[in-house]
Formats: structure tokens, C-alpha cells, sequence
């Protein structure tokens, strides 16, 4: 019992960690997404025959780059 009144104690005493941590999961969860739109960019354009990237002025070496400015904007 004592314990339950102490962890009530701090809920109401220390909002600011929730919220942090609510940021922090939001953070985590939008990097995977990132991650997974990577992967999935790299994968079409690894998917392209050579004539196509060439169509589209991409090198094979280049691939990497691509996929990752197209999600990243970097």
C-alpha cells in the first residue's frame, strides 16, 4: 500500500517525465519510419535495371545517396 500511495506521489509531483518520455517514444517512432522508407527507396531503386538508372542519371554507386536524400532531405 505504501508503495502505491509513493508512486501516485510522484505522478502527480513530476509531470515533466511523462512528457519527456512521450517526446522521446514520438522520436523513436518517427525514426523507424524514417528508416523503414529508407530501406524501402533503396530497395526499389536497387529493383531498377541499369538502363532505367541510367535514364534517370543515377549511378549504380549512387543508389545509397538517393534513397537517403529522398527520405532525409540531407
Amino acid at each position: 500500500m505504501a508503495f502505491m500511495n509513493d508512486t501516485h506521489a510522484l505522478r502527480g509531483t513530476n509531470p515533466g517525465l511523462m512528457n519527456r518520455m512521450r517526446t522521446e517514444f514520438s522520436r523513436v517512432r518517427e525514426n523507424a519510419a524514417k528508416r523503414r522508407l529508407f530501406r524501402e527507396t533503396l530497395n526499389e531503386l536497387q529493383g531498377l535495371t541499369p538502363r532505367e538508372l541510367d535514364d534517370m542519371g543515377i549511378a549504380p554507386g549512387q543508389l545509397r545517396d538517393v534513397a537517403w536524400t529522398a527520405t532525409y532531405g540531407k
